[in-house]
């Protein structure tokens, strides 16, 4: 066993870890499993002594590491690893981004005597000494080491250490959160769309709010609702594209005002689901239509994303091959087909990726002009048979799942169904992926959540035929990812939000805070039910809120239906559940009576709800995020994680954003004089 810990250590696997239950250790069989998917050539412990030993060859055989990761606030340097006893020059070569070299560098390869560097450590045969590098400015640069006949390249990523952060704005700012599929307006077609979000902006502007914030509305496959498993980080859902913003709208406007495409759409309109096969349907086409007729009227209308986005044409090659073929990708046997702008299907997703980019961009510049932006959500994985997976197979771990090990919710553990990247080969390649993906998003975000953030230092990882909670987790390259996160919030101006909630080490946290990100304070989990201290302090360096999209609602959380949806589910039994019941009730009525509200907590009034909202409007918290739903007292969840027979990702608004109550308008106009 000592053996496989060492080989375990050697690949970045912990071999045990603390949970709800205490310190919990690996099974070996699920170690073996991951060591295995991760590369190690182990079949059984015995193999453990010569596959660690391989490893430890292959390591030591790499001058640099393939990822070097430059803060400006330090000397920029890189540790040059070699054999003991081995001497010479060491032959350095730095190229920037843009294909320039460093001015210090007299030839375009410096050579460097060993002997000059110092050491840093001497361990099992290596010496490892530090590189002095010259100053190398913002961004992603090569660097190459060559000694004797070994080379070895890295990618050097010089960040700022600190993420971006917008100095100019109020010191305290609040924002409206809605998911973009549940908004809706009478012009709506049965999903909310991007004019559904600029006028969901529009209203946090009218209330001097600075930020309209929504869940993600990456490119999914029609029957996957769920917006955290996209089938790309790096397109867009067109489904939320308005087709009446593009001018090549007039040639279906006779189409779309016929009964036959009217009448379902009203259907779908008048449903408090949305029916995304229905709408997908509906919309598709009339945007297929809008496609052609946009080549003959805005002929250079798709040469922009070419341009920036040359990967466009291969993710609609995949969009179309995957709907004719009607197969995972991993089932195909053939090359996909070569395809022109004649192919429906192809130039579909091409024309969809094109409007979308187009009004997105004009949705986030018309709201900056209003003093509000847009916050945006990145999910943590994508699904197994989407687009990334394909176009990266060796990225993605084959075998296994990413998930949670079991907690007070789910004693069983998670398994959310996606496969985890592979840090190594991530490194490899730079992170290319992991920059992609954040430049996508961020290029029109001026807040951007990154969903369990503690992904970015491990992952729960949990192989094929194992229980969930026989996984196990995975180190990734925190510092490197953070370096690339931040480079990229500066290049985009986009701040960055960390979903820290949950069983989270202290070292993810310590890392949000060294590189200025804002974590999450979620009223409802940090109540105390002491009547002289009823809730946690507000840290300053926080997104408050009520709840999130995976929690009950303000009203929802005050009836304890989500203790009903755990017994209904058999994630609970009644009699702890009525024990949890009454521990809430306390701890509310302790809030209630801190703030001068009544005694009765099953009595949900108005007034109530303003003063929790004044709570946090008056603490620390440096962003305030109210959840439009709860200021009309809604009570049921948008997602209630774990049970898959309820319509989950799929409740519109009670209201409409063009015919709001007036009490709820009465409560925004005071949050406004309040803030």
């Amino acid at each position: 066993m000592n053996s496989l810990r060492r080989l375990a250590a050697a690949y970045g696997v912990l071999t045990s870890y603390y949970g709800v239950e205490g310190l919990s250790r690996a099974r070996p069989e699920a170690l073996l499993a991951v060591l295995r998917i991760l590369g190690a050539p182990v079949e059984r412990i015995e193999d453990a002594d010569d596959a660690l030993r391989m490893r430890r060859e292959e390591a030591a055989r790499r001058l640099v590491p393939p990822v070097v990761t430059l803060w400006e606030d330090q000397p920029p340097s890189a540790v040059l690893t070699h054999f003991e006893g081995e001497g010479g020059s060491a032959r350095v070569r730095v190229a920037f981004e843009d294909g320039s070299r460093p001015d210090e560098y007299v030839e375009d390869v410096e050579e460097v005597d060993l002997e000059t560097l110092p050491i840093t450590r001497a361990h099992r045969g290596l010496v490892h000494r530090l590189l002095a590098l010259p100053p190398i400015p913002r961004g992603y640069h090569r660097l190459e080491v060559a000694l004797g006949a070994r080379r070895s390249e890295s990618t050097l990523v010089s960040a700022p250490a600190r993420s971006y952060r917008c100095e100019t704005d109020r010191a305290r700012r609040w924002g409206l959160f809605a998911p973009l599929y549940a908004l809706h307006s009478k012009a709506s077609l049965g999903i909310g769309d991007f004019s559904d979000l600029a006028r969901f902006a529009d209203l946090a502007s009218r209330h001097r709010g600075s930020f309209a914030a929504t869940l993600p509305f990456l490119a999914t496959f029609p029957n996957e609702p769920s917006p955290y498993s996209p089938a790309s980080r790096m397109f867009w859902n067109e489904l939320h594209v308005d087709p009446r913003l593009a001018p090549e709208w007039k040639s279906v406007r006779s189409y779309a005002s016929h009964p036959d495409f009217l009448a379902p759409i009203e259907e779908l309109a008048r449903e408090p689901l949305v029916d995304y096969r229905e709408v997908y349907a509906l919309k598709r086409s009339l945007l297929e239509t809008m496609s052609r007729e946009a080549l003959r009227v805005r002929p250079g209308f798709l040469e922009e994303l070419l341009r920036t986005r040359p990967d466009a044409v291969e993710y609609a090659r995949f969009r179309s091959a995957a709907e004719r073929r009607e197969l995972p990708w991993p089932s195909w046997s053939e090359p996909l087909p070569r395809q022109d702008l004649g192919d429906r299907v192809f130039l579909y997703h091409l024309y969809g990726q094109a409007l979308a980019e187009e009004q997105i961009a004009d949705v986030a510049e018309t709201a900056e002009r209003k003093g509000v932006r847009l916050y945006f959500d990145m999910p943590l994985g994508v699904h197994g048979f989407g687009f990334d997976t394909w176009s990266r197979p060796s990225l993605f771990a084959k075998g296994a799942e990413i998930g949670a090990p079991p907690d007070a919710v789910f004693p069983d553990g998670q398994s959310w169904g996606f496969p985890p990247v592979v840090p190594e080969r991530s490194r490899i390649e730079g992170h290319r992926y992991w920059r992609e993906c954040l430049a996508h998003v961020m290029r029109h975000a001026g807040l951007l959540r990154i969903d369990h953030v503690m992904g970015m230092h491990r992952q729960f990882w949990i192989p094929s035929g194992f229980e969930k909670r026989d996984g196990v987790y995975v180190r990734y390259p925190a510092e490197e990812l953070h370096a690339v996160a931040s480079l990229e919030s500066h290049r985009h101006r986009s701040e960055l939000v960390g979903e820290n909630l949950g069983i989270v080490p202290e070292t993810v946290n310590r890392a949000l805070v060294r590189h200025r990100w804002r974590g999450i304070y979620v009223l409802q989990f940090r109540l105390t039910g002491n009547p002289e201290t009823p809730f946690d302090p507000v840290p300053a360096d926080a997104v408050a809120s009520f709840n999130t999209h995976d929690t009950p609602t303000f009203a929802g959380f005050r009836r304890c239906r989500d203790l009903d949806e755990r017994v209904e589910a058999e994630l609970l039994d009644r009699e702890t559940a009525r024990e949890l019941t009454r521990e809430r009730a306390a701890a509310v009525a302790a809030l209630d009576a801190h703030l001068g509200v009544g005694a009765d907590v099953s009595e949900i009034s108005r007034e109530c709800l303003a003063r929790w909202i004044q709570l946090l409007l008056r603490s620390e918290a440096d962003l305030v995020a109210i959840n439009l739903e709860d200021l009309w007292l809604e009570e049921e969840p948008q997602n209630v994680p774990g049970r898959v027979d309820r319509p989950n990702w799929r409740r519109k608004l009670r209201h409409s954003l063009s015919s709001l109550p007036p009490e709820v308008v009465a409560i925004l106009a005071g949050i406004s004089r309040t803030a």
